[in-house]
């Protein structure tokens, strides 16, 4: 605790008050100096650290990646609006959750940044997208040979070709696999169309390859019901 007051623990101390009141909209908190006082009476030692807090910042403008915003009601709902107060847990939850929904909307290769405007009124906030190609289903196949049936493949890849291919979807393949009890680890790929002169060079096309490791004590007669 007393290093807190020192130097070089104050500055430690200053930053993590910083994150708590921008966490809260204060982004323009001013700690000051810490004050001790020792009172004899019960040996109560007190630390005092001025806080001015600033004006709370609120959302002016809110500006989401346009691959989002045409799909008008299907988008997901921000925890950030316009006119009311900026939260930084919400800031960081809302760039993840537009990720995501770029990600399950076939953007399998998507990124979000993020920039925060300070205006005079307010604070813009502005989520940009490197989205990436949305990519196609081509083949299913498996990385190398083994005892997994073409059929049983096809049956457990939820996208079927030609579809776009959603993260989530990838999820619910592997679930599949998993769910049966006869592979010890699954791990599914998406790789470049390969032609015979080799990969095609179709960004937006990728084939599901799957790499399991079957496991030795169980015969592999089985199939996948759904």
């Amino acid at each position: 605790f007393f290093a807190l007051i020192e130097p070089e623990g104050s500055r430690r101390l200053e930053s993590a008050l910083r994150v708590a009141y921008a966490t809260e909209g204060f982004l323009d908190m001013r700690p000051g100096t810490p004050a001790d006082a020792f009172s004899g009476e019960g040996g109560r030692f007190t630390v005092t650290i001025p806080i001015v807090e600033g004006e709370r910042a609120s959302v002016v403008a809110l500006e989401i990646p346009a691959e989002i915003e045409s799909a008008g009601a299907a988008a997901p709902v921000l925890g950030l609006r316009d006119g009311e107060p900026f939260r930084f847990d919400d800031y960081l939850s809302d760039r993840a959750r537009l990720q995501t929904w770029l990600r399950n909307d076939g953007y399998l290769y998507a990124r979000v940044t993020s920039v925060l405007e300070p205006r005079p009124d307010g604070l813009a906030v502005r989520f940009q997208a490197d989205p990436g190609p949305r990519v196609t289903r081509g083949d299913a196949r498996t990385a190398r040979d083994g005892r997994t049936r073409q059929s049983v493949l096809e049956n457990a890849v939820t996208t079927s070709p030609g579809e776009v291919i959603r993260a989530s979807s990838l999820d619910d393949t592997r679930e599949r696999f998993m769910q049966t009890g006869v592979f010890r680890s699954v791990d599914l790929r998406l790789l470049p169309v390969v032609g015979p002169d080799g990969p095609l060079g179709h960004e937006d096309v990728r084939d599901v390859v799957l790499d399991v490791a079957e496991r030795s004590d169980i015969n592999l007669e089985y199939s996948l019901r759904y």
